[in-house]
């Protein structure tokens, strides 16, 4: 039998020692939570004077932080927004069915509802153009999925994969995949405002996957 190496040994002298001392450790260990646990004092709500858990990552910077500050002046000069995607993938790897794109126009309607939502955007609801004589005619790529024919899902897929906002962003590049993008503008007044929206979202697609098993929802 070959002989332990030197990093197998310190690892069972280490093992051997943290049994030994078992109770010392476990008193330490509680020690240090105690500690870390009477932090919680120095962050709470000044309206409240309870302990809040802050649910922007921003807390994870310092003011002067360049990243943070060319974020912020970004942010600024245009907006500060965040998006949610809410993937589907057909199981029989088509997108383009009656089913599927029935489907997505349903979550679509439904994602409108996501707390601050400012805007949504899928294959269904996709502002299509067109011109009718002298009438140019701007209408959702897909209504009323249930009811198109053979060819109103050829001409679908045919407009989604020659758009540059629509192919291998929300529809990919083998039609075996689309999304719902939601983009939210929270306000930044309230602690409750990312998880109200992320527990919307997450309790839509729940049951969009109950209601429709033949579908991967993500």
């Amino acid at each position: 039998m070959a002989a332990p190496s030197e990093a197998e040994g310190m690892a069972q002298s280490i093992s051997e020692a943290i049994i030994r001392l078992r109770w010392v450790v476990i008193v330490a260990c509680l020690a240090v939570t105690v500690v870390c646990a009477l932090g919680m004092r120095f962050h709470v709500d000044e309206a409240t004077g309870k302990p809040v858990v802050e649910t922007d990552s921003r807390v994870y910077f310092g003011p002067n932080n360049p990243d943070l500050i060319a974020l912020e002046s970004l942010e600024a000069t245009f907006t500060k927004d965040n998006n949610l995607l809410i993937v589907l993938a057909p199981k029989n790897g088509n997108i383009f069915t009656r089913e599927t794109l029935a489907i997505v126009e349903d979550l679509t309607e439904q994602a409108w509802q996501t707390p601050y939502s400012r805007r949504v955007d899928s294959v269904t609801n996709y502002q299509h153009s067109y011109a009718e004589g002298d009438d140019l005619i701007i209408s959702d790529l897909v209504s009323g999925a249930a009811d198109l024919t053979d060819e109103d899902l050829e001409r679908v897929r045919e407009i989604a994969n020659a758009q540059v906002e629509l192919y291998r962003k929300i529809v990919s590049e083998k039609g075996d995949v689309t999304a719902v993008n939601i983009t939210v503008l929270n306000p930044g007044e309230s602690l409750n405002e990312i998880p109200e929206i992320v527990t919307y979202v997450r309790d839509l697609a729940a049951k969009t996957r109950e209601a429709h098993p033949e579908v991967d929802v993500y």
